[in-house]
């Protein structure tokens, strides 16, 4: 019984010392801050903390691919918007960059990633 006890405080002070972290995300208006436990953190910190699982890097760097296909495509966007407003201004037809705008606004890129919960 007494080795029982002792190998349950064991367990205790072992698992005590053991923690895990937690990266909290709050999107905002000039990009994501992060934050790890209550300590605010760098894109490049977090991306240096998720090389080390496998999976986490994985979700990362399909994050990151994401968020680059959404700038390529919002610079398309506004590309397209004055590429019409300089040709309407100068009484041209503006129908092929209606057409690439209404392209871009129908078929949007998500800019989201979604995490399976185990």
């Amino acid at each position: 019984m007494k080795q029982i006890s002792i190998i349950v405080i064991l367990f205790f002070i072992i698992s005590n010392t053991i923690h895990s972290q937690e990266i909290t995300v709050f999107p905002g208006f000039w990009g994501n801050k992060y934050y790890l436990n209550s300590d605010q953190i760098s894109a490049s910190e977090v991306s240096r903390l998720m090389k080390d699982v496998p999976y986490a890097n994985t979700e990362w760097g399909k994050s990151k691919a994401q968020m680059t296909g959404a700038w390529v495509a919002l610079g398309a966007q506004f590309g397209f918007l004055f590429w019409q407003l300089n040709r309407i201004k100068n009484n041209e037809s503006g129908t092929p960059q209606l057409i690439g705008n209404i392209t871009y606004h129908r078929f949007p890129i998500h800019l989201f990633v979604v995490v399976e919960q185990h």
